[in-house]
């Protein structure tokens, strides 16, 4: 991990020691600092991730039921006016 010293300004990787090798301040804060910054950036991803399989998921439900709902229906014109029609709700719904 590399981290900014508080009172030099050096750039440090954190290995095993933690105090500054230019100045021998301690490099606690900012280790915490990054590590929180790290873990925010983690979880937010993580987020990001979920949003898009619910996304997914939902989207695959719906060509499902547009599906399902098209195999009862014969002819051209019914499928037309029920695909018309569950796009429109498709869409009210994002």
């Amino acid at each position: 991990m590399t981290v900014i010293c508080e009172y030099c300004e050096s750039v440090v990787e954190v290995t095993g020691n933690h105090n500054c090798p230019f100045c021998g301040a301690t490099l606690r804060d900012p280790i915490l600092k990054e590590a929180q910054r790290i873990r925010a950036e983690q979880d937010e991803l993580e987020k990001k991730q979920e949003l898009k399989e619910k996304e997914r998921e939902q989207q695959e439900e719906n060509e499902r039921i547009l599906n399902f709902a098209l195999s009862l229906l014969g002819g051209s014109s019914g499928k037309s006016l029920l695909r018309r029609a569950a796009r429109n709700a498709i869409k009210k719904n994002l």
